[in-house]
């Protein structure tokens, strides 16, 4: 994960370099990308999957806009964020949040993560099953001064509705 990160940033640095020609152009735009992924690895730690509504105050600017909303006319802002992981919350016993993969590049932020959980509440229109679900999610957030700007995000729904789809119903014996 982190020779990704690191190659990304490099790349983008050296590229910097070439046309800027200047050893702190290179350093800023490296620093800059590991701040941002630090700052989005601890979203994701600690309010994503830990609920610490600070940090989604604190890293969620209140002129958030989300290019992928989950539902129709989103408020945006942190308190559209707080609405999407609420409702993960409640559906999703145990929720976790896996990290896969994650590369920064300057004020972007790619991260591609696994959410799970037991599905004990109801979700995206689905009754409980009781059953352990995971899904994939790939966000691109964009950061200015220390806090999420923009969202774009796509959540590999199918594989969840797959994973929450009713068991077929035997045929009665004749």
């Amino acid at each position: 994960m982190s020779a990704t990160t690191s190659r990304v940033t490099t790349d983008r640095a050296t590229a910097g370099s070439a046309t800027a020609g200047s050893a702190t152009a290179d350093s800023t735009t490296a620093h800059g990308a590991t701040a941002n992924r630090a700052l989005v690895l601890r979203f994701i730690r600690d309010y994503q999957e830990g609920g610490d509504e600070r940090v989604l105050q604190e890293v969620v600017s209140p002129s958030l806009v989300n290019h992928t909303p989950m539902v129709p006319d989103p408020p945006g802002g942190p308190a559209e964020v707080k609405a999407i992981f609420d409702g993960l919350h409640a559906a999703l016993t145990g929720f976790s949040v896996e990290v896969r993969h994650q590369v920064a590049d300057d004020d972007l932020v790619m991260t591609h993560k696994v959410f799970k959980g037991r599905h004990t509440g109801e979700l995206f229109g689905l009754p409980p099953t009781g059953r352990h679900v995971r899904f994939a999610v790939m966000d691109v957030v964009r950061i200015a001064d220390g806090r999420i700007v923009e969202h774009w995000g796509l959540v590999d729904l199918p594989a969840l509705q797959a994973q929450l789809a009713p068991e077929p119903t035997p045929a009665p014996t004749p």
